[in-house]
């Protein structure tokens, strides 16, 4: 159940990707198409593909850059992400990331249905950590660098993406860790160890915001990480409860106090609204040199392959993203995809006349809405 924020509401849009996160699209070509958020690049054989990756990377950034020293941001080279099909994929694992010796930074991406959403997040986190190590810290500081900041973010990345997952943390927390201290900061080549180092290496952030400690020095920690420092030895000696006794683990014990909220967030309205807005803005069309001047005339245009790349894609992320709508909008966001659906069905016209009218109907009711909750909270 949905539960509604007074005060703070997640500012950063959500998105999810699950089973859904694969191409899906069969190609005729090997036409590239790309698209480009300023921090990654991202390259693949459909659109609909590179769009869902570069607002999933977008996200990703909003997750990680309060846990960086950013106050002057250096000029970063773009990363590219190649999204590649099983056929030119060379190199083992889901994802490959790559530095070459002009400093640039490439992730190369399996991609095909059996991609999980735990993965994507891992390889955006991974790959733009290193960026950022490779740029502040040089090209020797990535041999040392520790695991644990690309972990645990990542995870944090996708439980903001899938809150309800909290429960496997949840789960996690009430049995016998089997991973130790030291073991978060190690590579490890066993899936099963690396998918409980994951949880684990999330589970330690949680413990260390809930021992209040300062954003500052959270930042500080992560980055001794990036650096390659000694981050267990420098955990034991700001927090010497995490210390082993010839009776028990530290870490067992400390972590059996980690306190999981019952509750998920959901967006302010004015989020949703704003998203909304922008899910149901077509001026890409009119920039393309169509005759475009408000959602009617999606009718006419509704076989072009621009747009139908455009609706397909708007679609998948609706149907990934709409568990974190606000309530008052969820209406809306449902009426907006069953018109995009609409569109692509070959239905009759009065049919998308219908959707149309449900769409902005449900969408004025949930901006009257919202205007009358502002107005009762003054």
């Amino acid at each position: 159940m949905l539960v509604i924020a007074q005060k703070f509401i997640l500012r950063f849009v959500l998105i999810g990707l699950q089973l859904l996160l694969c191409s899906q699209t069969v190609v005729a070509s090997e036409q590239l198409v790309s698209a480009d958020n300023g921090h990654f690049k991202i390259v693949s054989l459909d659109s609909r593909s590179a769009r869902v990756i570069n607002e999933l990377s977008q996200l990703i950034i909003e997750q990680v850059q309060p846990y960086l020293n950013l106050q002057q941001p250096k000029f970063w080279p773009r990363i590219r992400v190649a999204l590649r099909p099983q056929q030119h994929v060379d190199f083992e694992g889901d994802y490959c990331i790559k530095v070459a010796s002009a400093g640039l930074v490439t992730l190369d991406l399996k991609w095909d249905q059996g991609l999980p959403l735990t993965t994507a997040c891992a390889a955006l986190t991974d790959a733009y950590l290193q960026c950022y190590t490779l740029r502040n810290f040089g090209p020797s500081a990535l041999e040392q660098m520790s695991r644990w900041p690309a972990r645990s973010l990542a995870i944090a990345a996708y439980l903001k993406l899938r809150p309800a997952e909290s429960v496997t943390l949840k789960r996690r927390l009430e049995s016998d860790p089997r991973i130790t201290l030291a073991q978060m900061f190690e590579p490890s080549e066993n899936p099963l160890i690396h998918q409980a180092v994951d949880w684990e290496s999330y589970a330690l952030l949680v413990w260390l915001r809930q021992r209040e400690v300062s954003m500052a020095s959270l930042r500080n920690l992560i980055e001794s990480g990036l650096r390659g420092t000694d981050l267990p030895a420098q955990l034991l000696s700001q927090f010497p409860e995490l210390e082993d006794s010839e009776q028990s683990s530290g870490w067992s014990l400390e972590r059996q106090n980690i306190e999981i909220a019952n509750f998920e967030w959901c967006e302010a309205m004015s989020v949703s609204e704003t998203w909304l807005q922008q899910m149901a803005s077509f001026q890409q069309l009119k920039q393309a040199g169509f005759e475009f001047h408000n959602l009617r005339d999606l009718w006419r245009h509704r076989h072009e392959p621009v747009l139908q790349q455009m609706l397909k894609a708007r679609i998948a992320i609706l149907k990934l993203r709409v568990s974190k709508v606000n309530p008052a909008y969820f209406n809306t966001a449902r009426s907006l995809g069953v018109l995009f659906e609409a569109l692509l069905s070959e239905c009759a016209q009065f049919s998308f006349v219908h959707a149309l009218s449900d769409y902005l109907t449900t969408s004025e009711d949930a901006k009257l809405l919202q205007r009358r909750v502002i107005q009762a909270m003054e």
